[in-house]
């Protein structure tokens, strides 16, 4: 059973993380075990949708962007509400899955350039939240937004007012939570260059936790999110809650001399 807890000294979080880091690229994490690689098909049909956006509650709509020469779905283009982000599936710092959640950011840091980390992670079929995070050079946080959408058709079948909702001020730091399933990719080898393409996929299912889940009837449930900068930026966190049901996705990615090595995702419970 694995626990996230914020609470430990940072000093034998870092000798924690170093340890373990080296031992996960050279055998990959314990308890991991091969797995199939998400779809992109799989992923198009759980994001690709109209959503309502805040603050009006307008609906836009994530579209699929298809190759003009042989037809084939090369990408999606995202929501006008965050710009129409073009995200590619030939990028190797797109990394997707099949429940529609998504990570996008550089492969390779460059120590003069500031950079945006963009995630979108689906929290129920009909619920998403949208973090978006501005890196400077140093590998610190200087600005965050998280955006709640309901899909339109979830409105619909409820016939009431969701209309979508501005976070809160984005959290520093990750709540204390059981990591109950989680899923990886990194390279066979740390000194590969990254390729998603060529990544290796790993899950991982705690079977033995049980908890017992709030529920909630209230369709716009309370998300609040984070982004976190983790041991001077060896690490990325971003992940949100919600406070009803204490549901929580993390998304992690790890740099080694700058380039990225493993994209780690969570899924567990508050305690």
């Amino acid at each position: 059973m694995l626990v996230i807890n914020k609470t430990t000294s940072s000093s034998v979080i870092l000798i924690v993380y170093l340890t373990t880091n080296l031992l996960q690229l050279s055998a990959g994490f314990a308890g991991f075990t091969p797995t199939a690689s998400p779809r992109f098909d799989t992923f198009c049909d759980s994001i690709v949708a109209s959503w309502h956006v805040p603050p009006s509650g307008e609906v836009e709509s994530v579209d699929e962007v298809v190759r003009s020469c042989g037809g084939a779905i090369q990408g999606i283009r995202e929501l006008p509400l965050i710009g129409k982000f073009y995200l590619n599936r030939a990028d190797d710092g797109f990394v997707f899955y099949d429940c529609g959640t998504y990570s996008h950011g550089p492969v390779i840091l460059n120590s003069a350039a500031s950079f945006k980390l963009m995630t979108s992670i689906s929290m129920t079929n009909n619920f998403r939240v949208i973090l978006i995070a501005d890196i400077d050079s140093s590998l610190q946080l200087t600005s965050s937004k998280a955006l709640c959408l309901p899909k339109a058709t979830f409105r619909s079948q409820q016939n009431d007012d969701v209309i979508g909702f501005s976070g809160p001020d984005v959290m520093s730091s990750a709540p204390d939570y059981i990591v109950q399933n989680s899923i990886q990719c990194r390279m066979s080898l740390p000194n590969q260059p990254w390729m998603l393409q060529r990544s290796q996929w790993e899950s991982h299912k705690e079977t033995y936790i049980s908890i017992e889940k709030k529920s909630s009837s209230d369709p716009q449930v309370p998300y609040q999110s984070w982004v976190e900068t983790i041991d001077g930026g060896l690490s990325i966190s971003v992940g949100s809650v919600c406070t009803s049901s204490g549901q929580v996705k993390e998304i992690i990615r790890t740099f080694s001399n700058g380039k990225l090595i493993n994209v780690l995702k969570k899924e567990g419970n508050l305690i």
